[in-house]
């Protein structure tokens, strides 16, 4: 799931999740697993979800097994998202050593997200400085005719006054 400025999570990526459930998630403001971590900032191991009444609701139907691990997406304390995962094949409950490896993917998708959006700035601030040098060429190009413009309107009547000046054999 990933975060917008407002801090509202929408799931970017899903396995095994119903396309309705998925498309809903965004417009109820992400379920109360996902506000708690991202207001927490801390991850959670969950081994049975009937020791935590505060999860315990009827829209937890894709939830197959007791057991879930989340863990948010900091960047700087900065939230950008969360991984959740649940649901082991083998319908075990996860481990301290599995969230531990969620924690290490979170870390690197926060890296990872952060320098996304660090290149999607480079590439916007590259865009700008391009267009404000096309726009220097263009005001170089109409400053150069103007010039040349003014000299010719100059030349031309300085040059008829010298020729008439000129006495005849006079270089």
């Amino acid at each position: 799931m990933l975060a917008n400025d407002r801090g509202d999570l929408s799931i970017l990526s899903s396995r095994g999740l119903d396309a309705a459930y998925i498309r809903s998630f965004g417009s109820q403001g992400g379920d109360a697993i996902s506000n708690i971590i991202l207001q927490k900032r801390s991850p959670m191991l969950v081994q049975d979800i009937t020791q935590h009444p505060e999860f315990l609701s009827p829209d937890r139907h894709h939830y197959k097994t007791r057991s879930f691990i989340s863990c948010p997406i900091l960047f700087r304390n900065h939230p950008l998202g969360i991984i959740n995962v649940n649901d082991k094949k083998d319908g075990a409950p996860f481990s301290h050593d599995e969230l531990e490896l969620l924690q290490i993917i979170a870390n690197n998708a926060a890296v990872a997200l952060e320098n996304a959006a660090l290149l999607n700035r480079l590439k916007s601030a590259a865009a700008d400085l391009e267009q404000m040098n096309r726009r220097l060429i263009d005001s170089d190009i109409v400053k150069t005719e103007f010039l040349m413009s003014i000299s010719h309107e100059l030349r031309t009547p300085l040059n008829a006054i010298k020729g008439a000046n000129l006495l005849p054999g006079q270089p």
